[in-house]
């Protein structure tokens, strides 16, 4: 598939997307969280499904794209496919799925809708409102020379701003910005950000939102902007995870971790709880 000229891009089919040959955030942000050969494999053998990943790809499709989703994924009958009964339904089941659809639970999508009617009277939502879903930027990093791609989860390209959704254990605000460090958020707030100023010439970083709505009943969410100190600490490690990815493309080397034997010893506060040093 070939990539597309540097720009915004809409109504992208997810996989056409993936099929383009640019770097994306997920790859970058195992590069620093991992290692270069962790990142490697990813763009070899792409990322393991989970039931957590399906489940937030249903939750996005629904509440940014509702027209599209049983186009996109299809609601598989609750049977016991052990039992002949079972079996024989969810053959018949699979007789109507169509290419391309993913199949999802009737209780994932129960608690989809349940999300969806929770969240959809909340002021939140503005936040994934007046704007374009499922944008896809393609921009060349001046410093590095790399094609990079990101798929903006909603823009608002008036104001302009980025808003990314998250399904999440916690919409408590300090658990949150935890959260934020811990799965990398800030990174692709970074990354995103200077997407979209090398496509469109905008002189300031746009703001970057996160909707973020908890997994379980009953579904607390919260909208939050990333203050400019994170997305400008997310941009430092962009750029240092672009820099690594383009001395390991150069050199066509992807090292791991060291291969040498080390002393390794437990953190001192570790060892202390064990009444080491006492």
């Amino acid at each position: 598939m070939q990539t597309p000229e540097p720009g915004l891009h809409y109504n992208v089919p997810f996989e056409t997307y993936a099929a383009w040959d640019a770097v994306n955030n997920s790859v970058l942000k195992l590069m620093i969280d991992k290692t270069p050969a962790h990142a490697r494999h990813y763009m070899l053998e792409g990322r393991k499904e989970t039931p957590a990943l399906l489940f937030g790809r249903a939750a996005d499709c629904y509440l940014l794209e509702p027209t599209r989703f049983h186009m996109d994924f299809a609601v598989g009958p609750e049977c016991d496919k052990r039992t002949r009964e079972g079996k024989a339904l969810w053959a018949d089941f699979l007789k109507t799925v169509r290419p391309g659809q993913e199949i999802i639970s009737q209780s994932d999508y129960d608690a989809i809708q349940k999300i969806y009617g929770v969240v959809s009277a909340s002021q939140a939502m503005r936040l994934i409102e007046g704007g374009l879903s499922q944008v896809c930027c393609v921009w060349k990093d001046e410093p590095t020379g790399l094609l990079c791609k990101a798929r903006f989860d909603y823009l608002q390209p008036d104001i302009p701003m980025i808003t990314d959704l998250k399904t999440s254990q916690s919409a408590d605000p300090e658990r949150f910005a935890v959260d934020i460090f811990k799965y990398g958020y800030y990174q692709q707030a970074g990354f995103y950000t200077m997407g979209y100023r090398a496509v469109t010439g905008f002189d300031m970083d746009p703001p970057f939102c996160i909707f973020a709505i908890e997994k379980e009943a009953p579904y607390v969410h919260n909208g939050f902007e990333l203050h400019a100190d994170t997305v400008s600490a997310g941009q430092i490690a962009a750029r240092r995870a672009l820099t690594l990815y383009a001395k390991c493309l150069a050199e066509d080397k992807w090292p791991a971790y060291t291969d040498k034997i080390t002393i390794l010893n437990m953190p001192y506060w570790a060892l202390r709880q064990t009444g080491w040093g006492q």
